[in-house]
């Protein structure tokens, strides 16, 4: 759901100066990745923009359970016990991104007054049932999160000291009853980032959140508390639909592979697709027609071509195209391989018209929403 704003604050990260703040040499950021997907790559990118130091955690080991991630800590802190001016940040990185740099986060961090801070959310979970146990709060989210949390590594130590549970077990749940232990609390020194200063959870708060552009550069603000958090987590379930398609419209879905995939569900396209393929069938290497007959769904259809591309070791590249859209660029295809990025989408819209494939913003039931400056977007005149 929140994929455009991860990366538009990448972006932000090359943008002059960027690259200008040097590490803090007394900060390390510990995170999880057992396998190395877009989504870690992305966070790397973010790191190394930033110049933090990044230390990963359990590469290689086959994905169990969050309660893994608290295991992994636990060894890691072993060799940090005893320095008592180390900084770390332990957080996600599947769905994460950094969007500034660490002497920020630090002097927000010792602005805390605190020795462990947790991101706070506005949910109580996994057990809603402990949500009164929470301590009341003047402004902002009571309740505790575990996709990132910062601390002097001696007290992580302690926070961790008492883990001997299974793999599969909930670390989020661990960490609440500690934290609504008021004894263990005071002895850890716990607080919670209550106005997203440090961490800006998405889940449950998908309102709160705009980009504030300045000096072409851009930072996530949370508006409810007029803050800029510094590291930014797409965290809970997206919820991302198709519009439907009316009957009249053109559903001929072409998938440019190694051979070519043609899905038509409309009978009075039938004609045409037939024509189309007696006369350029010869210039693909294999073609594929799903007619009216077999046609199931649009996404099946969508399916149905990747797999054909899974499927043959030298499908290097896959094009998926919807009849609705015009391509004007003969050039088209090279200039997306020479991107060299791993998967490309576009803004797609109408000529003189407001109507683009571009989701400004998105509802709190998961649907299209129109942002304040959709216009400025899809008119080109903001990038």
């Amino acid at each position: 759901m929140f994929l455009g704003l991860l990366i538009s604050l990448l972006l932000a990260c090359v943008a002059p100066g960027a690259l200008s703040s040097s590490p803090a040499d007394n900060l390390l950021v510990l995170t999880v990745a057992t396998e190395e997907t877009d989504g870690f790559r992305r966070f790397q990118r973010s790191a190394q923009c930033f110049n933090y130091k990044v230390k990963v955690l359990g590469h290689g080991e086959e994905w169990r359970g969050d309660g893994q991630k608290v295991r992994l800590l636990k060894t890691a802190l072993e060799q940090y016990v005893d320095n008592e001016d180390l900084v770390i940040l332990f957080t996600e990185s599947y769905d994460t991104v950094f969007a500034s740099g660490a002497a920020e986060l630090l002097k927000k961090f010792k602005q805390t007054k605190s020795k462990v801070v947790f991101t706070a959310e506005a949910v109580a979970y996994p057990e809603r049932r402990l949500e009164p146990k929470y301590p009341a709060v003047r402004e902002g989210k009571r309740f505790l999160g575990s996709t990132a949390f910062i601390g002097y590594a001696s007290q992580l130590h302690k926070l961790v000291a008492e883990w001997d549970g299974a793999d599969e077990s909930s670390d989020q749940l661990f960490y609440t009853k500690i934290f609504l232990d008021p004894v263990k609390r005071e002895k850890i020194n716990i607080t919670l980032d209550h106005r997203c200063r440090l961490f800006q959870n998405f889940h449950g708060s998908e309102g709160d959140v705009v980009l504030k552009f300045e000096n072409g550069r851009v930072r996530a603000r949370n508006l409810v508390y007029d803050t800029l958090p510094v590291l930014i987590n797409g965290n809970g379930p997206s919820k991302v639909r198709c519009p439907p398609y009316s009957a009249d419209e053109a559903t001929v879905y072409t998938h440019y592979l190694s051979c070519t995939v043609l899905f038509s569900q409309e009978l009075h396209h039938q004609k045409r697709v037939e024509k189309f393929l007696q006369m350029h069938s010869s210039e693909y290497n294999n073609v594929k027609y799903v007619g009216p007959e077999e046609a199931s769904n649009f996404a099946e259809a969508r399916n149905a071509g990747i797999d054909i591309c899974r499927q043959n070791p030298e499908c290097e590249y896959y094009f998926s195209i919807d009849v609705q859209v015009v391509l004007k660029n003969t050039s088209v295809l090279l200039s997306l391989i020479e991107q060299n990025k791993s998967i490309i989408a576009p803004m797609v819209s109408r000529i003189e018209d407001l109507w683009s494939n571009f989701w400004g913003a998105v509802s709190s039931d998961g649907f299209y929403a129109r942002s304040e400056d959709y216009r400025d977007i899809v008119q080109r005149q903001r990038v």
